[in-house]
């Protein structure tokens, strides 16, 4: 479970953002007795998070990745799908302006100065 983790990080699948998970990693041990191996953080330090992150990684491996090969789906296609058509782009730049000009602080018009009869 763990290796698997460390392997999609390796490989750069798996981006860990947590600094609290990044730091009970380097508490997290593996211990082997009596060939029995255990794998905890010693006394009271946590391993919750290091525990999370893998289980997520073999659900991602176990349960997404290969229906998500099946239906031929990869990073590639779905950021092609993401791309929004020429009028929609479009359509986004004329909302992007409009806010901005929104945003800018309206000249005053300059008072008329009065006329004397």
């Amino acid at each position: 479970m763990l290796n698997a983790l460390k392997s999609h990080y390796q490989l750069g699948s798996v981006k860990i953002r947590s600094q609290a998970c990044i730091r009970e990693m380097a508490n997290v041990v593996r211990e082997e007795k009596s060939g029995l191996i255990t794998i905890s953080a010693p006394g009271r330090k946590k391993d919750d998070r290091v525990l999370g992150s893998a289980l997520a990684v073999l659900a991602w491996i176990d349960l997404l990745r290969m229906r998500l090969a099946q239906a031929r789906v990869s990073k590639a296609s779905a950021s092609a799908k993401a791309e929004l058509p020429p009028e929609y782009q479009q359509g986004q730049i004329t909302v992007q302006n409009y806010l901005q000009k929104l945003q800018q602080p309206k000249a005053r018009p300059k008072p008329h100065a009065l006329r004397r009869a």
